[in-house]
Order: structure tokens, then C-alpha cells, then sequence
């Protein structure tokens, strides 16, 4: 199997892109997400696609409601009122930004 290596930037593209980085991360999450949706292209079936599979999960989660969700349950076992429940949250998140190889499930 080749691995697909990609040439080192140079450190002035370096600095640009952590300088970048730092510009957005002290962004409210209002202003990066505007931000965003001011930078997609997409053409008007490919929004009103996104809307109606936005509004199906909305849908769901309402009708699934009287369910127990999995983070409600790890909630009430944990909480985040203690040390433990804060270190596996912690741990999920950091789970949750690790990049698979799987292709995305369309």
C-alpha cells in the first residue's frame, strides 16, 4: 500500500496558517460559523438537500425524545460535577477530533 505524502510547507506558509489558526480559534462560535456558511458555494438543490437531511434529524431526535440518549445516561452515571466525569468527557471529545480513514457514509 503507497502512502500519500504530501511535500512540508514552507515556513512562511507555516506561520500564515498558524497564524490562521489562532485568528479562529478566539472567534465566538456564532462568528466562525457565519463566517463559514459565508464561504459555501452551494447550489440551490444542494442547500435545500442539506436543509430537508437537517430537518429529518431534527425530526428524529424529537420523535426519539422520550428515549434515553447515550450522553444522558453517561451524564447521570458521571456528571460533570467531579474530576472523573470531567476527564472522560475530555477523553470523548479527543476521540471524537481523531481523523478516520473510512470513507464518510453517504
Amino acid at each position: 500500500m503507497a502512502a500519500n505524502i504530501k511535500p512540508q510547507p514552507a515556513a512562511a506558509e507555516l506561520d500564515t496558517l498558524r497564524s490562521a489558526m489562532r485568528e479562529h480559534g478566539i472567534q465566538s462560535e456564532d462568528r466562525a460559523v457565519t463566517r463559514l456558511l459565508h464561504q459555501l458555494e452551494l447550489t440551490g438543490g444542494a442547500r435545500h438537500r442539506a436543509v430537508s437531511v437537517a430537518m429529518a434529524l431534527v425530526e428524529g431526535a424529537r420523535e426519539r425524545r422520550d428515549e434515553r440518549p447515550f450522553l444522558d445516561a453517561f451524564l447521570q452515571e458521571f456528571g460533570l460535577s467531579n474530576q472523573e466525569g470531567i476527564a472522560l468527557m475530555c477523553i470523548a471529545e479527543a476521540l471524537l477530533r481523531i481523523p478516520t480513514m473510512r470513507p464518510p457514509i453517504a
